[in-house]
């Protein structure tokens, strides 16, 4: 019972934050000076709901994060990171707050997460990575208590994640987005989240 308070109360606190960002960047466009835009329409309204996104593919970085932080795990790692640069897995790492920024070459985050998983002195390391998502072309949105079909219409996006998923895998990503009358999506204005 308590959890799901506390999801809504995110999913709420979510929501008004996207408003306030959709809002702000409405009110910006529309009072810089020297631009040329066309008739902006006199009712807009934020929509959420969820989407099932298709993981495409990842970035060329990753950030590795232990929940063991004793010498023997950071040792583990530092030679883990090590033989993979030597074959060509990856191109460099460096050292960044309480984990490793990696820059790959040869595999994907999801494979070097695997790689880095399958030593057991590292099994509870966190891998974070931009994943590039496909979105369906229309998805049920709601207004209020008022549901949508929203056509998406730009259906590519990259959102960082943690616990990567391979290539082909979905995620439920919730989809804030700022829609017409006629449910389409104003000038683009869709974000993403994802927990």
């Amino acid at each position: 019972m308590e959890k799901n308070k506390g999801k809504k109360l995110i999913m709420f606190v979510g929501a008004l934050f996207v408003a306030v960002i959709f809002l702000s960047s409405y009110m910006t466009s529309s009072n810089s000076p020297g631009t040329t835009t066309s008739t902006k329409p006199q009712n807009t309204y934020l929509a959420i709901g969820k989407a099932p996104a298709a993981i495409t593919g990842y970035g060329s970085s990753a950030y590795v994060s232990l929940s063991n932080q004793s010498n023997g795990t950071i040792e583990s790692l530092n030679k883990t990171l090590s033989e993979l640069e030597a074959n060509g897995s990856i191109s460099n790492y460096i050292l960044v707050g309480n984990g490793y920024q990696v820059a790959l070459s040869g595999i994907s985050a999801y494979a070097l997460q695997q790689s880095i998983r399958n030593i057991t002195a590292l099994s509870h390391s966190d891998l974070a990575a931009t994943a590039y998502l496909l979105l369906p072309s229309n998805e049920i949105l709601y207004v209020n208590s008022y549901s949508v079909n929203v056509a998406l219409g730009r259906r590519n996006y990259s959102i960082g994640i943690t616990g990567l998923k391979p290539v082909g895998s979905y995620l439920n990503v919730s989809v804030f987005a700022l829609i017409t009358a006629n449910g389409s999506v104003y000038n683009n204005q869709i974000k993403l989240n994802y927990t």
